[in-house]
């Protein structure tokens, strides 16, 4: 252990290993997003803590008629357990899986290159915005950086090693991010096309090449079980969701190229925090495409497969997302960092160039100011507000009566104050039933008269009079009756 640490490169990883720690942990509790989406999770990880339920699909995706599969709440829900089913718990899952991708980058890039390659994607990952952006709420894309580092890096050792097994962890970690956001289906075409290129120059050796790419298959679809089997059960669903992407005008916003230097525009404004032009861009995009076939010749096999992912990938999510948000491009973040690692360690980590170098890495911390506000005040704190309103709620249930919830104006906004009376042994009537529950609460985010609002949960409670009005967290609640 002593030995390791005379190594100038660890001593450094255990640094930003540190820092990582302090930008996703500082003020944490306060800072955790808890809206609709961590409320539906939130019920969800219950019912499967409490072995309650066991579901078969994950989160629904805004495009398409498509589920992705169940593997993030299996994931997370022993931390909602192990915090006392803290709507916390399942962030600080995402938080600490988040933080161990710092050492894992390093690692990865190390054994595909060098130390210098390895020390410096780390450096991006730890103070990249974005990436510690992501590791401080619970959702699901949050961790597709990390499971895509993994699929990417097992996948191409599994092209240089004739081993099953990083075929297989390949296939598990490919089955995992396509469960984190569909956007990783963009894997599916470098990888696709690099299988067809490893069976053509195995294929004096093909029964071999044909059982290693099986094992891929196997570990793909052990983690897609729970999904496969809900497909037999509803008649392939989830299939004709993600064919209907491809006809959905709503996928993509413009149209060829145009489509490819937006898309690289806002995923460059992500990774780095800078906003580039279309003429960078189109820079950018022509040097990494030139860059393939110079490290072709070079025989720099592993930046070539990074670079032909990245590209490859970019192209693919260009059409597939129209509003290119941050989380959108969870599997290319590692890719990019270690390209630019790369391509810095590889011709600025030198004594003549290396003020440049360090001037680089002090500029991109520098853009990454955003995660100031974390350490100027202690946050918003919605996880207690959440729990402050359901105490309302919970206090003015008419005794042996059902109740149920709704939000205004946004319709799923009270997944939050569902999930604390789940818990504290209150359930309200289920949105998709028929049941007309004895109360109806109303949450408003702004001003707003429930009765009479065309919304669904209100309409067909068919309310008559208001019993209650609270102000609490600056909302108001309603206490709706119906005679």
């Amino acid at each position: 252990m002593l030995q390791k640490l005379r190594n100038p490169y660890i001593v450094a990883l255990i640094i930003l290993f540190l820092i990582g720690i302090a930008l996703r942990f500082y003020h944490f509790t306060g800072y955790v997003t808890y809206l609709g989406d961590q409320g539906r999770d939130s019920i969800v990880l219950y019912r499967i803590a409490t072995l309650a339920d066991f579901p078969g699909i994950g989160a629904s995706s805004s495009v398409g008629n498509l589920f992705l599969g169940p593997f993030y709440y299996y994931f997370v829900a022993p931390w909602l357990l192990l915090t006392g089913f803290s709507p916390v718990g399942p962030a600080l899952g995402v938080a600490v899986f988040s933080v161990l991708m710092i050492p894992l980058i390093y690692f990865a890039a190390k054994d595909l290159f060098n130390e210098k390659v390895g020390i410096l994607a780390a450096s991006f990952v730890t103070f990249s915005y974005s990436m510690v952006w992501l590791s401080r709420f619970s959702w699901n894309p949050n961790l597709l950086p990390l499971f895509a580092l993994l699929a990417t890096y097992f996948f191409i050792k599994a092209l240089q090693k004739k081993s099953w097994l990083p075929f297989f962890l390949s296939g598990v970690f490919l089955s995992i991010s396509t469960q984190m956001h569909y956007a990783s289906l963009a894997f599916g075409l470098p990888m696709g096309l690099l299988l067809v290129h490893y069976v053509y120059i195995h294929r004096k050796n093909i029964k071999q090449a044909l059982s290693h790419i099986g094992f891929m298959v196997a570990g793909f679809v052990l983690f897609q079980a729970p999904l496969i089997i809900f497909e037999f059960k509803n008649n392939f669903m989830n299939t004709q969701g993600f064919f209907g992407i491809f006809g959905d005008s709503r996928s993509s916003g413009l149209s060829g190229i145009r489509e490819v230097l937006f898309t690289l525009n806002e995923f460059n404004f992500h990774a780095l925090q800078y906003r580039t032009t279309d003429l960078i861009s189109l820079i950018v995009l022509i040097g990494i495409i030139v860059g393939l076939y110079y490290f072709r010749n070079k025989k720099d096999t592993n930046i070539q497969l990074i670079s032909f992912f990245f590209i490859t990938m970019l192209f693919l999510t260009a059409y597939f997302t129209q509003n290119k948000n941050r989380h959108y491009f969870g599997a290319l973040y590692p890719l990019y960092y270690i390209l630019i690692a790369y391509i810095l360690g590889t011709y600025l980590w030198t004594k003549k160039y290396v003020i440049g170098l360090v001037v680089v890495l002090l500029g991109f911390i520098y853009m990454q100011n955003g995660f100031i506000e974390f350490f100027r005040s202690p946050g918003p704190h919605l996880v207690r507000r959440a729990e402050n309103v359901s105490q309302v709620i919970y206090d003015n249930i008419d005794k042996d009566a059902t109740m149920q919830i709704t939000s205004l104006p946004d319709h799923y906004g009270d997944f939050m104050y569902r999930y604390y009376l789940e818990v504290w042994g209150n359930r309200p009537v289920d949105r998709a039933g028929l049941e007309k529950a004895d109360n109806l609460f109303v949450v408003c985010l702004e001003e707003c008269t429930p009765i009479g609002d065309p919304q669904w949960d209100i309409a067909y409670f068919e309310p008559t009079e208001v019993v209650g009005t609270w102000e609490v967290e600056d909302v108001t609640i309603y206490k709706l009756i119906r005679n």
